[in-house]
């Protein structure tokens, strides 16, 4: 979101008396120099705001389930660590670790990270077009690493007791015909029908076996 944007929501926020749950997961994966705006930076949004944050994408400790929150408010902050000693207990401590280690060690990496990643974006973009015969378009998101494709309204799966649903039957599609990993726009809301997600955070040669193995499935 746009810092306009953000402040039309902490305008709105202070004016009904809300609260914002904010999620920065992706604050440092953006391209093209666009900058990440915190809302709980806007003025008297801090109070009123729970930001949450990850190590998943900054430094890469997808799976290690490593993040935190930073909520000035006691007493929320207090009860959330109630709810979080109660659900998930903790987190492992050689992860941890390895966080601290992330957080302390040089962060020259993370731009290095970010910049690889717009690599990989404009690799996938450069040639979806071509991989996909023109039955996949979209355009190049401006920050994390998912693309998400809208599918020719037109294209009918050739699989046998293929879904009603264009999102699940391109993506069964290509998971079946393709061995391409995706996931059905549907999956994240009645809106995301016909569209489908793809992951470019893989190497350059992974997207590019994938893209090639896309073009031959779909001849």
């Amino acid at each position: 979101m746009s810092r306009a944007d953000l402040e039309k929501v902490a305008a709105l926020a202070r004016e009904r008396n809300l609260w914002i749950l904010s999620d920065e997961a992706y604050e440092d994966v953006l391209y093209g120099g666009l900058t990440h705006t915190s809302i709980a930076s806007l003025p008297g949004m801090y109070e009123r705001t729970i930001p949450l944050y990850t190590f998943s994408k900054t430094y890469a400790m997808t799976g290690l389930r490593l993040g935190y929150v930073a909520i000035k408010d006691r007493v929320v902050r207090d009860r959330i660590k109630k709810v979080l000693f109660y659900t998930v207990s903790n987190v492992a401590s050689i992860v941890q670790f390895g966080g601290i280690g992330a957080l302390e060690g040089p962060q020259d990496v993370v731009d290095a990270f970010r910049k690889e990643l717009e690599v990989r974006r404009d690799l996938f973009y450069g040639a979806i077009g071509e991989a996909s015969r023109g039955l996949l378009t979209g355009e190049p998101p401006d920050g994390a690493f998912y693309a998400f494709m809208k599918v020719d309204p037109a294209w009918r799966s050739p699989l046998p007791d293929a879904s009603p649903s264009p999102s699940w039957a391109m993506s069964e599609f290509l998971i079946k015909r393709a061995r391409i990993g995706c996931v059905p726009g549907a999956d994240f809301g009645a809106v995301g029908e016909g569209y489908v997600r793809f992951c470019f955070a893989r190497s350059r040669e992974e997207i590019l076996g994938a893209l090639a193995s896309m073009k031959d499935a779909l001849r």
